[in-house]
């Protein structure tokens, strides 16, 4: 079986942030299965504003190939939906929508309809595919990451009462500041938090050693008592609705 993964081979295209989730997770995990893959990163083009270049690169590379499967992982409007389209009519192509709790209405929906099959990790967004006739989703967990098996879990040296891993966003910010005013003290890691981003190899030690591990998983929040909890954040809020989060016009 041929695959070719259209992914960013670092973190947000920035080779200075360390290898992405897309590499460690999805590239490497499908060439320890023994199908064939044929990687396309695209963070050169990225970095360098070739959108254009890009639609016609990424064709081409596939074309090459000719391969069973096309596995994208999609930030935003990365590629057009006419270089989906062409693809689609071609291959059999997939997306892993992974930010479907709060991307679903601003991103989702724009960009199923152009893949063969939708991957989710929201069990309640599904019905929201089958009304936009997007049949073939599947549910599957968010990115892990492998622990020692033999973890004795009955004598683990915890070092942390509550941690989160994760980039700094504002909602994430209030969530924290919510918590620390009820006396709950999280230990942050991640860009943007004072003790800064970390391995993968010690975001999975500080899994393990957190006696609670949050998952904010939204980078902004429809919660009514974030938006109105200060003016940054209600702009914070609109940008990321007017701006970002409508990014289904390529």
């Amino acid at each position: 079986m041929k695959i070719v993964t259209v992914f960013l081979r670092y973190d947000y295209g920035d080779k200075n942030r360390g290898d992405s989730l897309e590499y460690r997770n999805w590239y490497l995990g499908l060439k320890e299965l023994g199908v064939d893959v044929f990687p396309f990163w695209y963070d050169e083009y990225l970095r360098n504003n070739k959108k254009q270049e890009l639609q016609r690169d990424v064709k081409s590379f596939v074309d090459g190939v000719n391969p069973d499967l096309v596995f994208f992982i999609l930030m935003k409007n990365e590629f057009s939906f006419e270089t989906l389209d062409y693809l689609k009519n071609r291959y059999v192509t997939v997306n892993w929508f992974c930010d479907d709790q709060w991307r679903f209405d601003s991103f989702t929906r724009f960009f199923a309809p152009y893949f063969s099959i939708c991957l989710t990790t929201d069990k309640f967004a599904i019905s929201k595919y089958k009304g936009i006739g997007c049949d073939r989703v599947f549910l599957v967990p968010p990115a892990s990451f492998m622990l020692d098996k033999n973890i004795d879990f009955d004598n683990i040296d915890y070092e942390f009462d509550v941690s989160f891993v994760g980039g700094w966003s504002r909602y994430r910010q209030w969530v924290i500041n919510k918590l620390l005013k009820h006396g709950i003290h999280v230990e942050c890691f991640g860009s943007g938090w004072g003790n800064g981003r970390v391995s993968f190899e010690r975001m999975a030690e500080i899994f393990k050693t957190s006696r609670v591990n949050l998952n904010i998983s939204n980078s902004v929040s429809f919660d009514i008592r974030f938006v109105f909890s200060g003016v940054k954040n209600f702009g914070f809020f609109m940008k990321h609705m007017l701006y970002e989060g409508g990014g289904g016009i390529p």
